[in-house]
């Protein structure tokens, strides 16, 4: 990975015409045949320029790649409108804007609980996660406090955000709402930071970790309950969006472990997959070739002694 060259586009308006000739400047000045994938985000402005350039059949052996971390983000943007996960989400912003509304109530409440709650950021919803995560890991310091002289004798403790906070974070049953929160979401922010590891993240193994993200969101959910199942139909939109006429899948078929251990070469859809893709890149002879090695990769064949 290199970094090539950044532009200023501050005083552009960033529709899908500009965009389509930056990356056509890009792509003609490292060459169009030495590029098999753009990666953009999911704005409609990026996705409509890429599908644009790819239709030339100059440039038909590219192919776009959604980015895989905003694709998850996505995901978690999408569960998190869900009523059960909202309410938690805004009750935890809510607490957390009275503990920094008091200068003194807050230093306060770093005292009590050993630190600071980590601050969300309203474009990467991971970090809602991070933030609801740093409330649980601080779990008992909070109720200590809550229950504490310090805090009851406080001069705010009569303010309707005082009464608010002492009430929820005294709950058991919020912080059994907020765990279960966490436990759902944990799987797609787990590959989500996989997503963001550029050194290690490879789109087989990015495959791997969302298969992995939703056996055990099944296994926390229960696989017949009524979230899984509208959880899944959120993530299953984003996941078909993300695979679709991309090289994901190919990658994941192409792996030996994605291969061998889950058996992806076996799923007819996976396996067509495949074939459409090889007659994509290549010419019908080099095609040919190929999809005769994938048959010896698919039979062990070539890989040594029994």
């Amino acid at each position: 990975m290199f970094f090539l060259n950044t532009i200023n586009a501050s005083s552009q308006t960033q529709n899908s015409d500009f965009i389509y000739r930056e990356i056509e400047k890009v792509v003609e000045e490292i060459g169009h045949e030495h590029i098999v994938q753009i990666v953009t985000d999911n704005g409609s402005n990026y996705k409509k320029a890429c599908k644009t350039l790819i239709e030339e059949p100059k440039y038909s052996h590219i192919v776009w790649q959604p980015c895989a971390a905003h694709t998850v983000n996505l995901m978690l943007k999408d569960i998190a409108k869900f009523p059960e996960v909202d309410v938690i989400v805004k009750s935890a912003k809510k607490i957390c804007r009275f503990l920094h509304k008091h200068n003194n109530l807050h230093d306060n409440m770093k005292k009590n609980i050993g630190g600071e709650l980590i601050r969300p950021n309203a474009t990467r919803f991971g970090t809602v996660f991070m933030f609801l995560e740093s409330y649980h890991l601080k779990k008992d310091k909070f109720r200590e406090w809550m229950v504490s002289q310090d805090c009851k004798e406080c001069q705010w403790s009569y303010e309707p955000g005082y009464v608010f906070s002492e009430e929820w974070l005294s709950s058991n049953v919020w912080w059994n709402a907020l765990e279960w929160v966490l436990g759902s979401l944990r799987p797609l922010y787990k590959a989500m930071r996989y997503a963001d590891t550029q050194k290690q993240c490879t789109l087989s193994g990015f495959k791997k970790s969302m298969m992995l993200a939703i056996q055990r969101m099944e296994a926390h959910l229960g696989p017949t309950s009524r979230l899984y199942l509208s959880f899944m139909r959120k993530v299953g939109k984003r996941i078909d969006a993300m695979e679709e006429d991309t090289f994901m899948v190919v990658a994941a078929v192409l792996d030996p472990y994605t291969h061998y251990i889950l058996n992806l070469c076996n799923h007819k859809n996976y396996a067509t997959t495949l074939t459409d893709a090889i007659a994509k890149i290549l010419d019908p002879k080099s095609a040919l070739l190929a999809i005769y090695e994938v048959s010896m990769f698919r039979a062990k064949e070539g890989l040594g002694p029994d």
